[in-house]
């Protein structure tokens, strides 16, 4: 999550060997940024092979700023992207709110180190992905003549890009990064993949409170003002955002249940519950299922599924997999905050005025050549932004000690 997509760089010299639960984990993020990709970019040029008779829009997210597509009422619909993003929440709830739950067990909470490390992490690549999307929409605009996919064409489902000029103002742009991109300002020019950003941010927030109001020890009134605060923010957030703040605590909990697997056991249950999540995501799309009822689905399935993994502790071997999970889990992050706005831009070039693509071979390699450059271009971006979290993290850290 990204956000819910936590790495934390670190010399592999000071840690031991790395084991197979760590790298599932690591290929269950990577693939999960890889669906939020290339659901998005393949909406750019290709209608749905599942529904092959919607047209293709330039922005496959059903959560504009309002996310409507979890409103109670109807059906709606869920995408593919929509429940890899559900899984990065269950991801995110894991590592950040099971990290809270040791931390409250072992009397080490710190409010100030917290919130340090959580600030730093998610503005350490949203902020230059708010810019850096937005000037690219803005050239994009000027550069990729009439028709093309900033102007919403006709045929094309494209929300977003409606007022666009509107969505660069710097009064957005501040609220995106102050996170209430929803809540009150809309999400920054084309790059709508922020909204679950910002449901990560809240939920930073919401779960240290009610884990403080419902697990500690202290005085009822303070635990009582714990509480009302947890219930606050989730009432300012709103309801669309407040309804998932349950399946982020999903992953907190496997973070801490008992784990009394065999390792032969661990395996088998996690090639089950994978099997049961990739059923999971292909029946709830096909099934008349509400879209909040198909991401509690998911992250329910996602859930057992790390609960099962992480006791893998055997050590993993080297090999491909290792390295191309590693890889994808790294830049999860930085791919997921910049891909969009880089991909409507590419679109902006390649296929102007903005008309459907047909599967063809031709067609098909120009697409595929162009998320190649985009993951090239991310990962530049990953070395120059997120690779030194724990560089700019450590100086963090060191001012406050100088200072106090």
């Amino acid at each position: 999550m990204f956000g819910a997509h936590l790495i934390v760089s670190i010399p592999k010299d000071s840690i031991r060997q790395a084991s197979e639960g760590s790298i599932h984990l690591d290929a269950l993020r990577g693939a999960a940024a890889l669906i939020v990709f290339a659901n998005h970019t393949r909406a750019l040029y290709f209608s749905s092979l599942l529904k092959p008779a919607q047209p293709a829009h330039a922005l496959a997210v059903q959560r504009p700023s309002t996310q409507q597509s979890i409103v109670p009422e109807g059906f709606g619909e869920i995408k593919f992207a929509s429940e890899a993003v559900v899984i990065f929440f269950v991801l995110s709830g894991y590592l950040v709110g099971g990290s809270v739950i040791r931390s409250l067990r072992t009397a080490r909470w710190s409010w100030r180190v917290y919130l340090t490390k959580r600030i730093t992490r998610l503005w350490i690549v949203l902020i230059p992905a708010i810019l850096i999307g937005v000037t690219l929409d803005y050239v994009g605009i000027h550069i990729s003549g009439p028709g093309s996919v900033y102007t919403q064409p006709a045929g094309m489902e494209l929300g977003v890009a409606f007022k666009l000029f509107e969505r660069f103002h710097p009064t957005v742009l501040i609220g995106n990064a102050l996170f209430l991109e929803g809540i009150l300002v809309p999400f920054p020019g084309t790059n709508a993949s922020i909204w679950s950003l910002v449901n990560e941010f809240w939920y930073y927030l919401a779960f240290p409170l009610a884990a403080l109001a419902l697990a500690t020890k202290r005085h009822w009134l303070l635990r009582l003002t714990w509480g009302i605060g947890a219930c606050a923010i989730l009432i300012f957030v709103g309801w669309p955002i407040a309804i998932l703040f349950p399946i982020w605590v999903f992953g907190a909990l496997a973070s801490v249940l008992p784990r009394k697997l065999s390792l032969k056991q661990a395996k088998g249950l996690s090639w089950i519950s994978g099997a049961l999540l990739l059923v999971g995501m292909f029946g709830v799309r096909l099934l008349p299922v509400r879209a909040v009822q198909a991401e509690y689905i998911v992250g329910l399935l996602t859930s057992l599924l790390l609960w099962c993994v992480v006791q893998q502790t055997s050590p993993a071997k080297e090999g491909l997999y290792k390295t191309v999970a590693g890889f994808f889990s790294r830049i999860s992050y930085t791919l997921y905050l910049f891909h969009l706005p880089m991909a409507v831009f590419l679109c902006g070039l390649l296929n102007s005025p903005w008309h459907g693509w047909a599967y063809t071979p031709k067609n098909v390699a120009m697409y595929l050549a162009s998320d190649t450059v985009i993951v090239i271009l991310v990962y530049g971006l990953w070395r120059l932004f997120e690779s030194n979290t724990d560089l700019i993290r450590a100086k963090v850290f060191e001012r406050e000690r100088r200072m106090s």
